[in-house]
C-alpha cells in the first residue's frame, strides 16, 4: 500500500538509490536504455517549455521549429525504445495464451493508473474552462481512443496522452502477436507496423481511426522491434533480420517507401530517415556496450531517472503556471536562460518525485494484488 513512508522514503538519499535499485549493476537490465528513455523524456521537457516561453515573449519565436524538433526526436526516441524492450523483455514468451493476456494486463498496470491519475486531475482543472473538456472526451481520453480535438488535433484531455494512444495500440499488436511462434508472431509485427501506413495511404482508407494509426511515426517501433532483432541480446530471430545492416536497410526503405507514398515531402523524408538511423544507432550501440560503473549509486542514479522519464513526461506541464509566474517577475533577477534551465531541473526533480512517491508504490501494490488473484484462480 502507499502510506507516509513512501513519501518519506525519497528524501534520504542515497538509499532511495541504493534499497530498490541495489542490484542494478549484476543485473540483465540494459542502464543505457534507461539513460536513453530519460534523455527522451528531457528532450520532449525542453520542447514544450521552449514554446510556452515563447509564447510569453521569454524567448525570441525563431526557436519555434527548434523546439518541435527536438520533442519530435524525443517521442520517436520513445517509441523505439518501446519496440526494442517489448521484444526483448518477452522473447520467450511466444506460442501462449495464458503469456499474451499477462503482458497486456501488465502493460496496463504500468501505463493506465498515472495517466488516468494525470487526467482526471487536468479534467478537474480544466473542464468548466472550454467545452472540449467533456465528460466524453475525458472517457475517450482514459480508454485510449483518439478522436479530433482543439485545433484539428488528435489530442485526449492530458495533450501529451495522444503518444500513449499509439503505444497502447503497439501493445495490442504485440499481444496478438504473442499468440503465435516466435518467428511468425515477430514476423507478423514487423509487417503489420510497416505496412501499415503504406497500404492505408495507398488504397484510400479514410477515418479518424485509420488517419491516426496509419501515420508514419508508428515505423518508429519498427526500429525499436528490428534493432532487439539484431541484438545479441535475442535469440531466435528470422533468417532475414540476423545482422544489423539487414535491419537498417529494412527499416530505412520502410520507412521511405510510407513518406513517399505519402506526400513526396522531400525535407522530412530526409530528416526522418537520418533521425531513423540515429535511433538505431543508439540502441544497438547501448545492447553491445557493457558501461561499468565504479558506484551503484551511479548506476542506480541513471535508473531511477529512466524510470521516472513516463512520471516526468506526464507531469511537467503542470507546473506550467509557476513558470508564468517566473517568466513575467523573476527575469530580471535570473535572466530568461536561466530561469528555463531551473524550470526543466524542477520538472525533473518533480517527476522524479512522483515516480517514487506515487508511480513506484502504485504499481508495486497492483502487481501485488494481481499475483494473488491469478495464484487463486490457477489453485
Amino acid at each position: 500500500m502507499i502510506g507516509k513512508g513512501a513519501v518519506l522514503n525519497i528524501f534520504k538519499f542515497p538509499e532511495v538509490f541504493k534499497q530498490p535499485y541495489q542490484g542494478v549493476r549484476n543485473s540483465k537490465e540494459i542502464i543505457g536504455i534507461q539513460a536513453l528513455r530519460f534523455f527522451a523524456a528531457l528532450l520532449v521537457v525542453v520542447d514544450h517549455y521552449v514554446i510556452h516561453y515563447c509564447e510569453l515573449g521569454g524567448l525570441p519565436n525563431s526557436l519555434l521549429k527548434f523546439a518541435y524538433g527536438l520533442g519530435h526526436v524525443g517521442v520517436c526516441m520513445f517509441f523505439a525504445i518501446s519496440g526494442f524492450v517489448m521484444v526483448i523483455t518477452n522473447s520467450s514468451k511466444f506460442n501462449n495464451l495464458f503469456n499474451a493476456l499477462d503482458f497486456f494486463i501488465r502493460r496496463l498496470i504500468r501505463i493506465w493508473p498515472l495517466y488516468a491519475i494525470a487526467t482526471i486531475v487536468f479534467f478537474v482543472a480544466k473542464h468548466q474552462i472550454d467545452d472540449v473538456y467533456n465528460f466524453t472526451n475525458l472517457l475517450k481520453s482514459l480508454a485510449f481512443i483518439p478522436y479530433l480535438g482543439e485545433g484539428g488535433l488528435y489530442r485526449p484531455i492530458l495533450g501529451k496522452g495522444w503518444t500513449l494512444n499509439y503505444e497502447m495500440f503497439f501493445y495490442c499488436i504485440f499481444t496478438l502477436c504473442l499468440f503465435f511462434p516466435k518467428k511468425i508472431g515477430l514476423s507478423i509485427t514487423v509487417f503489420v507496423l510497416a505496412l501499415l501506413p503504406i497500404v492505408c495511404i495507398f488504397f484510400g482508407f479514410k477515418g479518424i481511426y485509420v488517419t491516426f494509426y496509419s501515420d508514419d511515426i508508428i515505423l518508429f517501433f519498427l526500429v525499436g522491434v528490428l534493432v532487439a532483432l539484431a541484438s545479441n541480446k535475442f535469440k531466435g530471430c528470422p533468417k532475414y533480420f540476423e545482422s544489423a545492416s539487414q535491419a537498417v536497410f529494412v527499416a530505412s526503405i520502410f520507412l521511405f517507401i510510407a513518406i513517399i507514398v505519402n506526400q513526396l515531402q522531400i525535407a522530412r523524408l530526409v530528416k526522418d530517415f537520418t533521425l531513423t538511423i540515429i535511433i538505431f544507432s543508439a540502441l544497438y550501440a547501448v545492447c553491445h556496450y557493457q558501461t561499468r560503473y565504479r558506484s551503484v549509486v551511479t548506476a542506480a542514479l541513471i535508473a531511477v531517472l529512466g524510470d521516472s522519464s513516463y512520471a516526468i513526461y506526464l507531469f511537467h506541464g503542470f507546473i506550467f503556471s509557476p513558470l508564468k509566474f517566473l517568466v513575467l517577475k523573476n527575469e530580471y533577477y535570473f535572466g530568461n536562460l536561466v530561469t528555463l534551465l531551473i524550470l526543466i531541473f524542477v520538472a525533473i526533480l518533480f517527476g522524479a518525485v512522483i515516480h517514487l512517491a506515487l508511480e513506484k508504490p502504485l504499481q508495486n501494490h497492483l502487481l501485488k494484488v494481481y499475483r494473488e488473484k491469478l495464484k487463486l484462480n490457477l489453485s
